[in-house]
């Protein structure tokens, strides 16, 4: 038996007492089940056990630097300290922003093995506006929310819960695939410092958008429990691997270790499966999560990890796994698919302004995603509602096939 600490135990006995009360589905958010099988297969077994063990102000953020435990601890893939960055606004609204980092496994060896030492730059969703060459200013629809940025490190997409001796590793001979306990303990930062969130939007580029259509979200029911809405993001990391890749898929699985975090319902999830599954597993699960993907159809860095030459096979794999899921959730969850770019990654960017599908931007798009009540098609006056709000920009846009140049 797993240990777990007082916080993970607590979760669970609520969970236990609204599954006896209200059966076998809670009305809202999690169900009680739900909750059972992500504590049997470990999700919360690094909740309340880590904490920072120094902090510091770096111009209008604070950087928190989590302590090792010598070694057992967060802490990236070369076996040095994790870190996150926060900046504090309204407590009510906080964004987790998991940055982006490559991966890493056995044959692939393209990935972040520290964190990063300084905070991100005042662009994309980090600025408060942005000015266009016309001399508009955009607000950003994220200027008043409070922020954490967790640095990418652990080379595993979060997901990761290993160890592995490589010789060929230039930092030490031994991957720290770690990314597990690094999201959990940024996770217990992030409920400690702004416990009242009522919307907690879980962001993510490249291989932290992966996360957050990964394990990200399942941890972080067990810090706000049901009290709060989930928003997920993912920005050019879609969840989808090349399957026809078989060595990569199994030295994934054999070196990051994220199968054993499956919940036993999940009959899609898989080692050799795409980690997509999770994400829909937890749509059907979750009623009071929304979602959101935004990528392009060629991104040429995707396309190298996943070892795919053309812009038309990474389309197919793309539309090919995602459109069975937004047609099942099609008021929760939706795209913002650009073609003829293999472009990669707008979040922390000017690109975030500049990007738009038939005259709809993305901006606009994140800004209407975020003002509508996940489980719900109307915004949040209308918490009762039913159907699409008329006046969201916020639809599945999958812009039609064109050519890269």
């Amino acid at each position: 038996m797993l240990l777990r600490s007082p916080k993970s135990l607590s979760v669970l006995a609520l969970s236990f007492a609204a599954l006896a009360a209200l059966g076998a589905r809670c009305p809202i958010g999690l169900d009680a089940q739900a909750f059972v099988e992500l504590h049997d297969a470990g999700v919360d077994r690094y909740v309340g056990r880590f904490q920072p063990s120094a902090s510091w102000p770096i111009g209008a953020w604070t950087e928190y630097r989590f302590d090792t435990q010598d070694g057992d601890g967060p802490v990236c893939l070369d076996g040095t300290p994790f870190a996150v960055y926060t900046q504090t606004r309204d407590p009510s609204r906080v964004a987790v922003y998991f940055t982006g980092g490559g991966a890493c496994w056995s044959g692939m060896p393209s990935c972040a093995a520290r964190v990063s030492p300084t905070p991100p730059d005042a662009t994309g969703i980090f600025a408060d506006s942005y000015v266009t060459e016309s001399g508009e200013t955009i607000e950003n629809p994220l200027a008043d929310w409070s922020v954490m940025v967790v640095g990418n490190c652990d080379g595993s997409f979060f997901g990761g819960d290993n160890d592995v001796v490589d010789p060929s590793f230039a930092w030490g001979g031994v991957r720290h695939h770690r990314g597990v306990r690094n999201a959990t303990a940024a996770l217990d930062l992030a409920h400690e410092l702004f416990p009242q969130a009522g919307k907690v939007l879980l962001a993510g580029t490249s291989a932290g958008a992966y996360g957050v259509l990964g394990i990200v979200p399942l941890i972080a029911r067990f810090e706000w429990l049901n009290t709060t809405r989930l928003y997920l993001f993912a920005d050019s990391g879609a969840a989808v691997y090349n399957l026809a890749e078989t060595e990569d898929v199994a030295a994934r699985a054999a070196d990051w270790g994220f199968a054993q975090f499956y919940p036993e319902s999940c009959t899609g999830c898989a080692a050799d499966a795409q980690p997509a599954e999770l994400f829909s597993w937890l749509l059907d699960r979750d009623g009071q999560v929304r979602a959101s993907l935004y990528t392009t159809d060629g991104d040429l860095f995707l396309r190298y990890y996943l070892r795919l030459a053309t812009q038309a096979e990474y389309r197919e794999l793309l539309l090919s796994v995602h459109d069975p899921i937004q047609a099942a959730f099609p008021d929760r969850y939706a795209r913002f698919i650009v073609s003829g770019s293999e472009a990669h990654a707008v979040l922390p960017y000017d690109a975030f302004y500049q990007a738009e599908i038939h005259g709809t931007p993305l901006y606009r798009w994140m800004r209407d995603f975020l003002e509508q009540s996940p489980g719900v098609g109307g915004g949040d006056q209308d918490p009762q509602g039913s159907g699409s709000d008329p006046g969201s920009s916020w639809v599945d846009l999958v812009e039609e096939w064109i050519p890269v140049p």
